[in-house]
C-alpha cells in the first residue's frame, strides 16, 4: 500500500511503495525546494539500501544549491534514481548528473537545457562555469572546452538528443493506451444493482434492526456464463482441430510434390547419363569408320579380291566383292545406324 507523506510544501513530497520511495520534485532550486533538504530526503529513504527514485521537473534556480545536491549524494555514494519530466534545465541538470548517466531518465516529450551561469561578477561566472562543464564532462565523456561551447549555445535539446549527447542514459518509454486501459479495468470493481422483493414482516423487521435476510440463486447466472463460455469453447476447439487436418493435408500436398519433383531430376540425370554413353559410342564408331575410309589397301589383298573365283554360284555375295566394295558397305551400313 503506497502512503503519501509531505516532506517540505508542495513542491516536494515522497510516495512510500514496497520496493521503492518516489520522490516528486518540482519548482525552482534553493527558492520552492533547498539542495540540502532534498539530499537529507535522499539520504533518509535510503537506509536500509531502499531505491529511491526522484522524479524532478524544473527549470532551474540557485546553481549553489544544485552544487549542494550534488556534493552531498556523491560524497554519502547514495545511490538515487532521476527521472526528468516537462523540463529539466539549468541548475536542475547538476541536480540530474549526481545520480550518473545510468541512473538518469527523460521522457520522450521533456526538454533538456545547459547553459553558461549568469548573475554574479566575471570571476565568480568563470569559476561556476568551470564547475558545471566539469561535471558535465565526467557525466558525458566529452572534453570540457566541448561542455563549455555547449554551454555558450544555450539551446534546448530533446530528450532524444540529450540521450545521443551523453547526458542521460535512457528515455522513458510510454505505455500504450491499450495496455493502461487494461492494467486499469483490472482494478475496477464490477458493480451490480438487483432488485429483491421482501414480505410486510421482512420489511418491519429491517425499520427496527437495521438489516434485512434474503435468499437469491446466486449460481443462477454463474452457471449460464459457465455455459456460454464452454460452449464457445469448444466452437474453438472445433475450430482449431479443422485448421489442423487443413495443415496436415497441406503437408501431404507439399510432401508429395517434393517427392515428384525428386523423381523428375532423378530421371533427368539418369537420362544425361546414359545420353553421354551413346554420345560416347557414336564418337567411337564414326572413329572406326573414318579409319576405314583412310586405310591403304594392300594391293595382294585387292588382287586376290579381284582374281575370278571358282567358288560356286550359292556362296554368299560378299566373297565375291572386292575389299573396297565391302569397305563402302559397311560404311554405308554404319552411317544408316548413326542416322
Amino acid at each position: 500500500m503506497e502512503k503519501v507523506r509531505s516532506i517540505s510544501d508542495k513542491f516536494l513530497s515522497a510516495v512510500e511503495g514496497a520496493n521503492a520511495t518516489t520522490l516528486k520534485v518540482e519548482g525552482l532550486v534553493g527558492m520552492d525546494f533547498s539542495g540540502m533538504q532534498l539530499a537529507e530526503a535522499v539520504g533518509h529513504y535510503a537506509q536500509d539500501n531502499r531505491d529511491v527514485i526522484l522524479e524532478l521537473d524544473s527549470v532551474g534556480g540557485y546553481i549553489s544549491d544544485a552544487f549542494t545536491f550534488y556534493d552531498q549524494v556523491r560524497a554519502k555514494g547514495l545511490r538515487v534514481h532521476v527521472d526528468g519530466y516537462g523540463t529539466v534545465a539549468s541548475a536542475a541538470t547538476i541536480m540530474m548528473a549526481a545520480a550518473g548517466k545510468k541512473r538518469s531518465r527523460l521522457s520522450p516529450n521533456s526538454e533538456y537545457l545547459i547553459h553558461n551561469a549568469s548573475g554574479g561578477d566575471a570571476s565568480t561566472l568563470d569559476r561556476t562555469n568551470k564547475k558545471m562543464a566539469a561535471i558535465y564532462a565526467e557525466l558525458t565523456g566529452k572534453t570540457a572546452a566541448e561542455i563549455l561551447t555547449l554551454m555558450k549555445q544555450d539551446k534546448p535539446m530533446s530528450a532524444q538528443d540529450a540521450k545521443r549527447m551523453g547526458f542521460v542514459g535512457s528515455v522513458i518509454e510510454l505505455q500504450r493506451l491499450a495496455a493502461i486501459k487494461t492494467q486499469t479495468m483490472e482494478h475496477e470493481t464490477i458493480k451490480v444493482k438487483q432488485l429483491f422483493a421482501i414480505d410486510r414482516n421482512k420489511a418491519l423487521s429491517a425499520l427496527v434492526t437495521g438489516e434485512v435476510e434474503l435468499e437469491f440463486d446466486a449460481s443462477k447466472d454463474l452457471t449460464q456464463k459457465i455455459g456460454e463460455l464452454t460452449e464457445e469453447l469448444k466452437a474453438k476447439s472445433t475450430e482449431l482441430d479443422e485448421l489442423k487436418a487443413e495443415v496436415e493435408l497441406k503437408d501431404e500436398a507439399v510432401k508429395a510434390k517434393d517427392d515428384a519433383v525428386t523423381a523428375l531430376k532423378d530421371a533427368e540425370a539418369k537420362h544425361l547419363e546414359d545420353l553421354k554413353t551413346v554420345t560416347s559410342d557414336v564418337e567411337k564408331l564414326k572413329a572406326q569408320i573414318t579409319t576405314l575410309k583412310t586405310a591403304p589397301v594392300d594391293p595382294k589383298v585387292k588382287a586376290t579380291a579381284s582374281a575370278p573365283t571358282t567358288d560356286t554360284d550359292d556362296e554368299p555375295v560378299f566373297k565375291k566383292q572386292t575389299a573396297e566394295q565391302r569397305a563402302k558397305a559397311f560404311a554405308d551400313a554404319s552411317n544408316e545406324i548413326i542416322k
